[in-house]
């Protein structure tokens, strides 16, 4: 069996790909092929056990019935996601697109629902500010009771900022507790 595009030579006997002619009007030399060789693009791709056992398995079918596919009975009978009943019912999140909003402005919502994004975004703030004064503290504690020598230049800002921690979380409580 000779491959497509392959000439034996009446001569010689040997197989080759003949001469063509390029687009520019060069022409490429012949190309001699050795006796047996398939080049990579016309091999045969390797199949596991299990994709020859699924061939075989289809060509044994009859006409028209295959495996892969559900039948139209098993597509009415479909159970929606779960994930659209969570969406559908759990308006309020935002999403993670959604630019997040200063929690120092007050809050102006449309909806009930804007007002309650805008109350836990402030709660969490307020959780983070009551955390960062926490860390502050013990800082302040460590370098007094002489465990912490010599503080970094940042850890010295951050004690510095302890005052504004306070006003912030102060305008935060009073803002929750007008909303509220």
């Amino acid at each position: 069996m000779e491959r497509q595009g392959v000439v034996r030579d009446e001569k010689t006997g040997e197989l080759y790909i003949p001469a063509t002619q390029r687009p520019n009007g060069t022409w490429r030399k012949p190309i001699r092929v050795k006796e047996g060789y398939i080049p990579p693009d016309e091999m045969p791709v390797y199949q596991n056990r299990g994709v020859r056992f699924r061939k075989e398995q289809e060509s044994a079918l009859p006409p028209g019935l295959h495996l892969d596919k559900p039948s139209s009975n098993e597509n009415k009978t479909k159970k929606p996601k779960k994930k659209k009943k969570q969406r559908e019912e759990e308006p309020s999140k935002p999403s993670s697109n959604e630019p997040k909003k200063k929690s120092t402005e007050d809050p102006k919502p449309e909806d009930g629902s804007e007002a309650a994004v805008q109350v836990i975004s402030d709660e969490k703030k307020l959780r983070n500010l009551k955390k960062k004064l926490k860390q502050t503290e013990e800082l302040e504690n460590k370098i007094k009771s002489g465990n912490l020598e010599k503080p970094d230049p940042d850890q010295i800002k951050k004690i510095e900022r302890k005052a504004d921690l306070l006003l912030e979380i102060e305008k935060l409580e009073k803002l929750l507790n007008s909303t509220l």
